[in-house]
C-alpha cells in the first residue's frame, strides 16, 4: 500500500517455495522468517525478490524460526527449536545471542521500554 491506502501490489511471500511466517518492516526491506528453512530473508521491494538471506537449511544460526521483530538497528529473532532470540545486526548482518529459555520462543515485543516474550506456556514480560 502506499500512503493513501492505495493496493501497489498483491502476492505470495516464500522462499525456495517455502512461505514465509512473519515480517518486519526496514525502510524499503520486509525481513521474514522462513521457518521450513532456518531462514531470515530480506525481501527487497525495489526488487521485488529476496535480496539476502541469513542462515540457511544447512546451518544452525536458527532452528526453526518464528517471528522477526525490528527494533531499532536490529532484527530479533524467535526460534521455536533452538528456544531463545537472536539478534541480526543491520550494521553488518552478524547474528548474536540475545536470550535463552527452556521452552520454545514463539514472539519478541518490545514497547515503551518494556520487553515481552511469548513462549509456549505464556505472555512474559522480562
Amino acid at each position: 500500500f502506499d500512503n493513501t491506502g492505495t493496493l501497489l501490489w498483491t502476492g505470495d511471500l516464500t522462499y525456495h517455495d517455502s512461505p514465509v511466517r512473519s515480517c518486519a518492516m526496514d525502510g524499503k526491506y520486509i525481513w521474514c522468517a522462513v521457518p521450513d528453512q532456518n531462514a531470515v530473508v530480506r525481501y527487497s521491494t525495489k526488487l521485488e525478490r529476496v535480496d539476502l538471506r541469513v542462515g540457511g537449511i544447512n546451518t544452525e544460526a536458527f532452528r526453526r524460526p518464528m517471528t522477526v521483530t525490528r527494533v531499532d538497528n536490529s532484527i530479533y529473532v524467535c526460534s521455536k527449536i533452538s528456544m531463545n532470540i537472536k539478534v541480526i545486526s543491520l550494521d553488518n548482518y552478524i547474528v548474536t545471542g540475545y536470550r535463552q529459555f527452556s521452552e520454545p520462543v514463539l514472539r519478541y515485543l518490545k514497547s515503551g521500554g518494556k520487553e515481552t516474550v511469548v513462549l509456549s506456556s505464556g505472555v512474559y514480560t522480562l
